[in-house]
């Protein structure tokens, strides 16, 4: 057999599981409809039964972009008298149960439109060489044949890119879907940002849980509904990530055995590697994922240039893509600036999007999470106080007050990950009436030692004397003297014994009452 022979003997380029994938996502959420407008049609399904199948979705009655009732599609079918040539119900109980999530419909798409694409030009080169062997065709008429192929290619190939008419997009469903309430909008590029030792990877690790379990970031935003998540961490460990989801899963009341939607990896991908991207591709294509999270993302630079907007820019677009083509949501983790506000700022204060290190990180983020110590970290007590800054370009932001108790290795118990979450303004509160308080403790303790040391010097006289002789002897300024001098009368501390001549001025003098010690001491 000539190697042209064996060529056309073989099966046209098909994807039948990327196909069965985009029909599953469908009737798993029909809303998914809406994203493949564009991408691809029926005609671009190498297999019949698919063909057929997908035309039905389409024209089903509306189900308000919910799942698809089988029992419906069932009957719409028969009615059809296509049931048996889709397969029948068996065949679409298998089809329904493809694919986890409709999330990643429009990368299973993109499969099935490339392999549609192949299969033209390989018909289109097949009629070329026919022709080409042919005396009754002109070589002006296989040329133009093989122009109007290409340009048709191109305009195939020119819907990777989803475009709609102003109709279209005011028609199309469109809505903003939270993974997270209040924090993470699927599809939109996010970071989690803070300076270094700043509970960032760990707080990453509760909000992976969160997602993948269907349950709650920080015990308190909610989690609508479960995803899977795959954590690419290079810089913890796995002995530590795994303490960490311990203690995170023991706190959510999860079993970290079962939570088989999270996949971590202690490799991180080189951004300007080609061979590394594919892997990429491959690890979140082969798992399904939902949600990306790169922890940290300075390990998948190259770091040249890092002050660049544009060739910054370009990397993270770079990852971006490959991630949109996924319908996977992308979380980068990454560091903030030593002094925010350039030193001017309360380096304790909520730290803002312009301390974001690096160029292209404030431009690249449409959602971001930001945290920062409230206090100073007491080494040795695993109690961590933090700010909460969360927002994005959805309209959704907050500012928490975040503390968080991990104990210490040598606790009686060992580590946990004990979580309270307060309002900015609660916490604001909260430090002034501290505040309030510890200046009032101070203020009476200093009191004290002005009623203490008025005491002392009167008791170190032999004689009663006036009040400006007991301030002359007294170190005290005067307007202190004179409030520890109104409330020691008031107590009956200090008693007059009635006016006495100092030289030739009549003054009322003073003593201590009978109860109160005349013994020297230190004030």
């Amino acid at each position: 057999m000539n190697k042209q022979s064996e060529l056309l003997d073989r099966l046209p380029p098909h994807d039948l599981e990327a196909e069965r994938a985009v029909l599953g996502a469908v009737m798993l959420k029909s809303a998914v409809l809406d994203r493949l407008v564009g991408i691809i049609d029926a005609a671009d399904f190498y297999a019949d039964a698919h063909q057929k199948l997908y035309t039905h979705l389409i024209n089903l009655p509306s189900t308000n972009g919910e799942a698809i009732d089988t029992v419906v599609l069932v009957n719409w079918l028969k009615q059809s008298g296509d049931l048996e040539a889709i397969g029948g119900v068996a065949y679409l109980g298998e089809v329904a149960q493809s694919v986890g999530i409709a999330a990643n419909v429009v990368y299973y798409a993109e499969i099935v439109r490339d392999h549609a694409i192949r299969r033209r030009l390989i018909h289109a080169a097949t009629d070329t060489l026919r022709d080409s062997y042919s005396p009754a065709a002109t070589t002006a008429n296989i040329i133009e044949a093989q122009r109007t192929t290409i340009d048709a290619t191109d305009s195939l190939t020119s819907s990777a890119w989803p475009q709609w008419t102003c109709r279209e997009l005011m028609a199309g469903t469109f809505d903003i879907r939270y993974l997270i309430e209040g924090v993470l909008v699927e599809g939109q590029p996010a970071i989690l940002a803070g300076p270094k030792k700043s509970l960032k990877t760990s707080l990453l690790l509760d909000m992976a849980v969160a997602l993948a379990n269907g349950g709650s970031f920080l015990g308190y935003f909610q989690v609508p509904v479960a995803a899977t998540v795959g954590v690419m961490s290079g810089e913890s460990g796995l002995a530590t990530i795994q303490e960490t989801l311990r203690r995170i899963c023991d706190t959510a009341h999860c079993d970290p055995t079962a939570v088989t939607n999270l996949i971590i990896t202690d490799r991180i991908p080189a951004i300007d590697q080609a061979g590394d991207l594919s892997t990429l591709r491959g690890f979140i294509r082969n798992n399904h994922l939902g949600v990306l999270i790169l922890d940290p993302t300075y390990m998948a630079m190259s770091g040249e240039d890092a002050g660049n907007l544009f060739k910054q820019g370009a990397q993270l677009n770079r990852l971006n893509r490959l991630c949109q083509e996924a319908s996977c949501t992308l979380l980068l983790a990454h560091h903030t600036v030593k002094r925010p506000g350039g030193g001017l700022r309360d380096p304790f204060a909520p730290i803002e999007l312009e301390d974001i290190t690096w160029a292209g990180f404030q431009e690249y983020a449409r959602q971001w999470v930001l945290v920062n110590r409230r206090e100073r970290y007491e080494i040795g007590t695993g109690h961590h106080v933090l700010w909460l800054s969360v927002g994005g370009s959805a309209g959704h932001g907050g500012l928490w007050a975040l503390t968080i108790d991990e104990a210490t290795p040598t606790t009686p118990g060992g580590r946990i990950w004990q979580v309270t979450l307060d309002t900015a303004t609660d916490a604001i509160e909260a430090k002034d009436e501290a505040k309030e308080d510890q200046k009032r403790k101070k203020d009476e303790a200093k009191h004290a030692e002005y009623e203490a040391a008025i005491i002392a010097t009167i008791a170190h006289l032999k004689h009663p004397e006036s009040k400006t002789g007991i301030r002359d002897l007294c170190p005290i300024g005067h307007r202190p003297f004179d409030r520890a001098w109104a409330s020691l009368i008031q107590q009956d501390v200090i008693v007059s014994i009635g006016t006495t001549r100092k030289g030739t001025r009549t003054v009322e003098a003073y003593t201590l009452s009978d109860g109160e010690s005349t013994t020297t001491g230190e004030p």
